[in-house]
C-alpha cells in the first residue's frame, strides 16, 4: 500500500471510529439517565437492591476524595509520612513549561519520547 492509500485509509478509519464514538456518547448519555433514574428512585424506596429477569440493580455510595487545600494536603502527607495517597503522575503541560524555563528536570523525574502521527482533514 502507497503512503497516499495509507493517509486514505487512515481517514476512513478515523470517520468510522468518530461514528462510533458519537454513538457510543450517546448510548453513554441514556445508561447515564436510566442509572440516575434507577438511584433516585431506589433512594425514594428506601432499598440497596433490586432483582428482575436479567440481573440485579445494588446501589453502592462510596466516598471521593477532593483537595480543597493542596498545601495543607502536601503538608499532612510529609508530616504523617502517606506519600502513597498521591498519584504517581506528573502534569505534562507544567513539566515542559519548567523545562523549557530551566533546561532541567525536577528531582526524581525523567522523561520519555512518544511519536504520533497528526492528521488533518482536507479541504
Amino acid at each position: 500500500m502507497l503512503l497516499g492509500e495509507k493517509i486514505d485509509k487512515l481517514y476512513e478509519l478515523k470517520v468510522k471510529k468518530d461514528g462510533l464514538t458519537a454513538e457510543l456518547s450517546e448510548l453513554g448519555k441514556e445508561i447515564y439517565a436510566m442509572e440516575y433514574g434507577l438511584l433516585t428512585e431506589m433512594e425514594d424506596l428506601g432499598i440497596d437492591k433490586v432483582q428482575a429477569t436479567k440481573g440485579t440493580a445494588t446501589r453502592s455510595v462510596n466516598m471521593y476524595p477532593q483537595v480543597k487545600d493542596k498545601q495543607a494536603f502536601v503538608s499532612w502527607i510529609l508530616d504523617n509520612n502517606k506519600v502513597e495517597m498521591i498519584q504517581s503522575r506528573v502534569s505534562a503541560g507544567v513539566f515542559r513549561e519548567y523545562f523549557e524555563e530551566t533546561g532541567e528536570y525536577p528531582d526524581g523525574i525523567d522523561t520519555y519520547q512518544k511519536s504520533t502521527i497528526l492528521f488533518r482533514k482536507s479541504k
